[in-house]
């Protein structure tokens, strides 16, 4: 009763970036109190902030000393650039190695989304270690996508009845290209012709000739009947596409905390996944492992996922699950603010 009291009298402010989608930020106005657009200057929104009196601030990405002692927390979604160097310039490498030093040394509280990511932490600055503090993201279940129509968007896309998706940004560490090995020798040694829909924006920063190198895998391998690219979607239909896909295929050498393998928790999908730590971590109901680079291990779950028969789950039992995971996942929000708050 007194957690409930206190949610009760609290005001929720979200301050976006004035860029973004109109539709992204009408789904949000209904989950807060107020919508504020922070195009402004650091020192002026800094200002702006005391002067509110805002108790708890997250993310405070508090990177410098003269920066104010605002009860915050910064977060630091993975420390990928430690494992996959090849994947970012010297430049980059060197940038987010000095902001994240500066949030270990100046920072109240470092949230991390993963217990690895929280380990990395430890390791890369043990003198601030104390700070780290783990809080896994759920995906909040939307009772419209349960709703929709996930053949409609399928027609509409021109998809076929069955298929895998995979849902990812085209950037080189989400390994695109296993998978499209896998097809080849699912098709070479099984006969078996897989669709597979792949959703996500087309360019990466870092390796601007990656999106050739998946369309020329593609025509290498005659897979043109096969791969559907699709780009950048709505959300919604994103969502319908998931719920229509035979599986959700997420082959990544490297994740934070993946936001797909959470929306395929909280629409019950069955996952085929890279065996990475994150993965592990996530442990989703219904998912099976893949070997990094071992394809036929790939090629392997996906032949068995395509000829099993998976029994779709109700939709008040998606709901019911899902509130609980967002429950545990306020929760913990509300343990962080309170660790900050003090007595306020």
């Amino acid at each position: 009763q007194q957690r409930a009291r206190a949610i009760k009298k609290l005001q929720l402010t979200l301050f976006l970036r004035g860029d973004l989608e109109d539709a992204y930020v009408n789904e949000l106005r209904p989950l807060v109190d107020t919508v504020v657009d922070s195009r402004r200057s650091k020192l002026v929104f800094l200002r702006d902030l005391m002067r509110e009196r805002v108790d708890f601030l997250f993310p405070y990405m508090r990177t410098k000393s003269w920066m104010p002692r605002l009860a915050g927390a910064a977060w630091i979604p993975d420390f990928q650039y430690e494992y996959l160097p090849e994947y970012f310039t010297a430049a980059d490498l060197q940038s987010r190695r000095t902001v994240n030093a500066r949030l270990a040394r100046y920072a109240a509280q470092i949230v991390l989304s993963s217990e690895q990511a929280a380990a990395d932490f430890r390791r890369l600055y043990p003198d601030d270690a104390g700070k780290s503090i783990v809080m896994h993201f759920h995906t909040s279940l939307n009772r419209d996508w349960l709703c929709g129509s996930p053949r409609e968007v399928g027609q509409r896309c021109h998809l076929p009845e069955r298929y895998f998706i995979v849902c990812n940004q085209f950037w080189a560490h989400k390994n695109h290209l296993q998978v499209l090995q896998a097809l080849h020798l699912l098709r070479q040694e099984h006969g078996l012709s897989v669709p597979v829909v792949f959703t996500g924006h087309p360019y990466d920063q870092r390796k601007p000739a990656h999106i050739d190198q998946v369309l020329a895998a593609v025509h290498q391998a005659g897979l043109h009947e096969q791969v559907r690219i699709l780009g950048m979607i709505s959300r919604a239909d994103q969502m319908q596409l998931i719920r229509g896909a035979v599986a959700i295929v997420q082959p990544s050498r490297f994740e934070g905390w993946s936001t797909v393998v959470e929306d395929g928790r909280a629409l019950g999908k069955t996952m085929i996944l890279s065996d990475i730590p994150v993965h592990r971590e996530q442990n989703p109901p219904h998912s099976k492992f893949f070997g990094l680079d071992d394809v036929p291990s790939l090629a392997q779950q996906m032949r068995a996922v395509w000829s099993s028969q998976i029994a779709e789950r109700s939709i008040d039992d998606l709901l019911t699950e899902n509130a609980k995971d967002m429950e545990r996942f306020g929760a913990r929000f509300l343990q962080i603010a309170g660790m900050q708050m003090g007595d306020r």
